[in-house]
């Protein structure tokens, strides 16, 4: 009824009604944000912060506008957001990507005036780079080089009754992250007070310090105070008297290098003197987003900034793989900054994931000198970060040639070509008698599926459901499996749902997580995508929306592709799911998790 009411002319000119509260008006605009009228959006854009609305709720209410509305209401949008929010750069730099996600979903354009307002908050927040997320920087610890960033804003309460001020926390996102984050340089003060809650392990059991906090000299980086977590949900005071240090430049260093899934967190704030600050709850890494902006707007002249951020070894390294992914589409004259991504591909201390999003860049332009770096940080590199690259390179004609004759030559090992994902990248590449060749390469290697099944008898005959966990399981779901799928509504839907596993039984269970390619349901197989750019992306087709597709790749990220610029799109018979759990989970965890399905 308010949709047809709406499309009346003139009527969404006239609401909200005199006399109206500021309930029923919230209550208003709630309901036009969920129509696709032109009425509702015009309701909607008269109502954009004349009504009091969370950061998610306003983002929604953009993507929808800028969804349903015209490309001329998207400028409008856009001024608003100026005009209405201005000053706060995290909520305008969420603001402006749900626009662009709503004009691509209608199959529109950025007008002069979004256009703008993109250009001018990317330029703003990659001149100053280290406000990226408040000062902070994060990079994964040595021990797990591959973790996801653990750290968010938590309000927590402390001992002097202090009930909810914003700390810098690895509890949130789950007690089995890992990093090491840092703050900006700062200068040394005579004393220096902060609150630090957080666990070394269940008590009261003594086990190695794993989460603590210090100061460190800026360049040396010599520790000269330290601090344990304390053992306490309750955030504890601790001061450090640092007078023969002041005046000295250094900075703050907090590390959480526990894996385990409980009494494994660290979470700190409240500092006094105010030397460093904790972002703001909610607060997204607004160098992350900005370099995003700038490839998606092809902001060339932000170019050399975005490379600075992936040469700099002390940048958060999320903003440092957005980087590499950005380049390729920054560049004026078609370079894809060779040098630098190379050195960050041969940097055997890199994390992973920057290495591989460095080695999918590099691939768009396999060039002799290219394939060949990739050739030897194959030599080196673990069997995870080996089977990207050869990924990486099966993406092209080139490639793939290198690939092949780099296995050929003895310098990559045979056993990459028995991954069925990477055959499958090989076979859209369509290098000459690709599988002779290939049948040649690995003649002399057990079969692959030998090898699976081998180990999927040993899995199976060494499970004791009598000694097996299920509390424990659950977080080993949770940490490994619930990016994909779900139990009882909790987790994601990009793999088959799996309420009702346990009938399956053990042998079964293992076959379905250690191949499972085995007996995957038609639906969900996945497509390779080859785009206008030669880039390659795999993923299971989610839904349509507009002009665009969205897939779901194997780490459960959505991601979103216009369809004028698919080229190919080749669609397999395999899992999307990865090949390789039997590396990733072991042991007891591989019991408990098979002991957690089996309850369900």
């Amino acid at each position: 009824a308010l949709r047809n009411q709406l499309d009346e002319p003139g009527v969404a000119d006239k609401l909200p009604l005199p006399g109206w509260s500021a309930q029923d008006a919230r209550d208003l605009v709630d309901a036009a944000a969920g129509a696709s009228s032109p009425g509702a959006i015009v309701l909607v854009l008269k109502q954009i912060g004349g009504v009091p609305a969370d950061a998610q709720k306003l983002a929604d209410t953009f993507r929808h506008a800028a969804r349903y509305g015209s490309d001329e209401q998207a400028d409008d949008l856009a001024k608003l957001a100026i005009a209405k929010f201005p000053g706060d750069d995290s909520l305008q730099l969420s603001l402006f990507k749900a626009l662009q996600e709503g004009v691509a979903q209608r199959g529109g354009k950025l007008g002069e005036a979004s256009r703008a307002w993109g250009r001018d908050m990317a330029g703003r927040m990659l001149a100053d780079p280290g406000e990226g997320f408040g000062g902070w920087a994060n990079r994964p610890t040595p021990e797990v080089p591959d973790a996801k960033n653990p750290w968010s804003v938590q309000l927590r309460p402390s001992s002097d009754g202090n009930s909810g001020a914003a700390f810098l926390s690895s509890l949130p996102l789950g007690e089995g992250g890992t990093g090491v984050i840092r703050s900006k340089d700062f200068a040394i003060p005579a004393t220096l007070s902060f609150y630090i809650a957080g666990h070394n392990g269940q008590p009261p059991a003594q086990l190695p310090v794993k989460n603590f906090v210090r100061l460190r000299a800026s360049g040396s980086n010599e520790v000269l105070a330290e601090a344990p977590a304390p053992r306490n949900d309750l955030a504890q005071k601790v001061t450090w008297n640092l007078t023969q240090f002041a005046g000295r430049q250094g900075y703050f260093e907090a590390t959480d290098g526990d894996t385990a899934g409980a009494y494994a967190w660290i979470a700190f704030g409240r500092f006094e003197p105010a030397v460093v600050r904790v972002p703001a709850s909610g607060q997204i890494n607004r160098l992350v987003t900005a370099i995003d902006i700038a490839a998606t707007l092809h902001l060339t002249e932000l170019e050399g900034a975005v490379a600075k951020v992936l040469g700099n070894k002390a940048a958060d390294v999320e903003a440092r793989t957005a980087a590499a992914k950005a380049l390729p589409s920054l560049s004026a004259t078609g370079a894809v900054h060779t040098e630098e991504l190379l050195g960050v591909l041969s940097d055997g201390s890199a994390p992973g994931a920057l290495r591989d999003a460095a080695a999918v860049a590099l691939a768009q332009n396999p060039t002799p000198e290219v394939t060949g770096a990739f050739v030897e940080a194959m030599r080196t590199a673990p069997n995870k970060l080996q089977l990207s690259l050869a990924k990486s390179l099966a993406g092209s004609g080139p490639g793939a040639e290198a690939l092949l004759k780099a296995v050929a030559d003895g310098k990559a090992s045979p056993r990459l070509l028995q991954d069925s994902n990477l055959r499958e990248r090989l076979n859209v590449s369509k290098p000459a008698d690709l599988n002779a060749r290939i049948a040649k390469l690995t003649a002399n290697l057990p079969a692959a599926d030998q090898a699976v099944q081998k180990l999927i008898d040993q899995r199976a005959a060494r499970f004791d459901r009598a000694k097996a966990s299920p509390e424990r399981g659950l977080k080993v779901f949770t940490a490994n499996c619930a990016v994909c799928h779900s139990i009882g509504g909790q987790g994601a839907h990009v793999g088959p749902q799996l309420d009702g596993m346990g009938v399956r039984g053990p042998a079964r269970l293992c076959e379905d997580i250690l191949d499972p390619s085995r007996n995957v349901d038609a639906a969900f197989r996945y497509s390779t995508y080859v785009l206008s750019n030669d880039d390659v992306v795999a993923g299971i087709l989610r839904r349509e929306e507009g002009d665009t597709l969205v897939v779901a790749d194997a780490t459960g990220k959505e991601i979103t592709l216009q369809k004028s610029k698919i080229k190919r799109a080749v669609q397999s018979n395999l899992s999307l799911m990865p090949s390789n759990f039997g590396e990733i989970i072991k042991g007891e965890d591989f019991d408990d998790l098979l002991g957690y399905l089996l309850t369900k």
